[in-house]
């Protein structure tokens, strides 16, 4: 597939085309569902860069100063503002969703080795889902 710049794209069809991704990720019935939908659709890398902002809005959350994050995570201050900027810039439905997000999969119980153990690329999304 070609790559094609964002401003490439007029913004009523850039946002018909993510309506319909988001419709079709909230049908999905199951976490399982979720995960090999993403996992046959995305890459590697981008696994990796979606997982990064989760991680550090998680970190801003428990109110880790920048460069910190930026040590830890070998991420660049820019992305650690971005982050920062969509985790309180857009009202507080962000941050209540991701704090909402985290206490409830702190309260699960880690569960039996699955599928995804199997292959190294696949465990990130089984840390991301679980």
């Amino acid at each position: 597939m070609a790559k094609r710049k964002t401003h490439e794209v007029a913004f009523k069809e850039r946002r018909a085309i993510i309506e319909n991704f988001f419709e079709i990720l909230s049908g999905l019935k199951s976490k399982n569902e979720v995960t090999d939908f993403l996992v046959g659709l995305l890459t590697p890398s981008e696994v990796l860069m979606i997982s990064r902002r989760i991680q550090i809005a998680q970190l801003l959350l428990e109110n880790v100063n920048y460069e910190e994050i930026c040590r830890r995570l070998r991420v660049g201050s820019q992305m650690v503002t971005k982050t920062d900027r969509w985790l309180h810039g857009g009202g507080d439905e962000n941050f209540i969703w991701l704090q909402r997000c985290l206490k409830a999969k702190q309260s699960l119980k880690k569960s039996n080795r699955s599928g995804l153990d199997k292959y190294p690329q696949h465990r990130i999304w089984k840390e991301l889902f679980s």
